[in-house]
């Protein structure tokens, strides 16, 4: 058995909000899922969401993860205004989102939207 890195949550600074997502698949492509708790800076759950996003590779589903996140805290009139981190452990899926690649074609109407 191999040992892995305990990741730590990191809080956010002041009184932000931090939104971390997850999207994975199972094969590439595979049976997909999303997945993302939203915290305080204090480490309080304000709220999660997962759910089978059906047969997709992996970067697909995590931009879908991301939007997720995105939308719940846009249609939260409690977090509207708030300073929100959304937090994503994709490389590929961030750089889309920062428009260092083009990302997926399938996906750009999502890309625009976050």
């Amino acid at each position: 058995m191999k040992s892995q890195k305990e990741k730590v949550w990191i809080r956010p600074t002041g009184f932000g909000l931090k939104f971390n997502v997850v999207g994975s698949a199972r094969e590439n492509p595979g049976n997909a899922g999303i997945g993302g708790v939203l915290r305080d800076n204090l480490g309080n759950v304000l709220g999660l969401f997962a759910d089978h996003v059906g047969i997709l590779d992996s970067n697909s589903a995590e931009i879908l993860a991301i939007h997720r996140g995105v939308s719940l805290c846009a249609q939260t009139d409690s977090l509207v205004g708030n300073e929100i981190d959304i937090i994503s452990d994709s490389k590929v899926a961030v750089s889309w989102e920062n428009s260092k690649g083009l990302g997926s074609l399938k996906y750009v109407n999502l890309i625009y939207d976050i």
